[in-house]
């Protein structure tokens, strides 16, 4: 039911048009903006956070052991929403927001959560700034001109808070970081911006979920999920609205052509795609206890979500042993 789905791209095509027809900057200060209210940081990091490719198939793997014949659309769907946003991604290597915009003005919620913490809880950071000249050379640009080179490349790193301590933690993290080989960038995995994954992402799976059900209620309900998550991804300072409004119309259509080519191609797996349904969730749970959380402040989330669909996929591989 290719109409249920026009409750997401009606606010998404808005959204498009009201990021043409205004100012980027200006629309994207306008929902930035909510996260002054520091207390909430929190909450948008795991909205956002929803967003993450495997965090949003471990959700619909709990759907897919319900709606077994949701397995072919998510599949071709995802490769779809993959090929399309990553695609746009090394076309238009657009800045993101930080990158543009003073560091001092806008909310990067994202980067406050990165773990401020050195190796060495001994160390003091102010003092590792003081013996060295050429930090305390950065530091006086830092705090003399916020929109310096020195200032649009460390504020971020220290989280929004200009302090000499806090500029010494970021020093030494970034240190140690590329000592050890683990340095991302501040944003993982690259600067690129145009169009939203997450916001891609989110809309693809709710599309899917959308051209399956018949409340009204429901649709409208999923609707404001995915457009919170795509729309949190201004809000934590990391996409312009633009983005956010294509990456949602890139993940709508990607799963309506999904969900079409699946009657063309005829995918069955026959008897093992009880199975598959089984053994998804479970590999994926697997891959969320055992990698290492994006932001620690969502590893908890990351880890009940994986035990929880372990179980689920668990359970369904052993009524499947019962009844063979």
């Amino acid at each position: 039911m290719i109409h249920s789905s026009l409750i997401l791209l009606i606010p998404l095509l808005l959204l498009l048009a009201t990021a043409l027809m205004t100012d980027q900057q200006d629309l994207f200060y306008l929902f930035n903006k909510i996260a002054d209210y520091q207390p909430l940081h929190f909450l948008w990091l795991h909205i956002t956070h929803l967003g993450e490719f495997l965090v949003t198939i471990a959700l619909l793997s709990i759907l897919i052991t319900k709606w077994p014949q949701l397995l072919g659309p998510t599949f071709v769907s995802a490769i779809i929403t993959i090929a399309s946003v990553q695609g746009l991604k090394h076309i238009v290597d657009a800045p993101r927001p930080p990158e543009v915009e003073p560091p001092t003005h806008i909310n990067v919620v994202v980067l406050a959560f990165q773990d401020t913490l050195i190796t060495d809880p001994d160390a003091d950071p102010e003092a590792l700034i003081d013996n060295r000249p050429d930090l305390i050379g950065t530091w006086d640009k830092i705090v003399s001109n916020p929109n310096s080179k020195e200032a649009r490349y460390w504020i971020p790193r220290m989280g929004g808070l200009i302090t000499k301590n806090q500029f010494g933690i970021a020093y030494q993290r970034e240190t140690n970081e590329l000592d050890r080989g683990t340095y991302d960038g501040i944003y993982y995995p690259s600067s690129r911006s145009f169009p939203s994954g997450h916001a891609a992402t989110i809309a693809c799976a709710i599309t899917l979920i959308l051209l399956r059900i018949r409340s009204r209620k429901l649709m409208i309900g999923l609707s404001g999920v995915a457009l919170t998550v795509g729309l949190s991804r201004v809000i934590v300072g990391v996409h312009w609205p633009i983005d956010v409004a294509t990456g949602g119309i890139l993940g709508w259509a990607a799963a309506l052509i999904g969900s079409q080519l699946i009657h063309y191609i005829r995918f069955s797996l026959g008897n093992i795609s009880n199975y598959v349904v089984a053994l998804l969730p479970i590999m994926v749970g697997i891959l969320l206890l055992t990698r290492q959380s994006l932001y620690p402040q969502v590893s908890i989330f990351e880890d009940v979500l994986g035990v929880t669909i372990t179980i689920i996929g668990a359970n369904r591989l052993y009524q499947l042993s019962r009844n063979a």
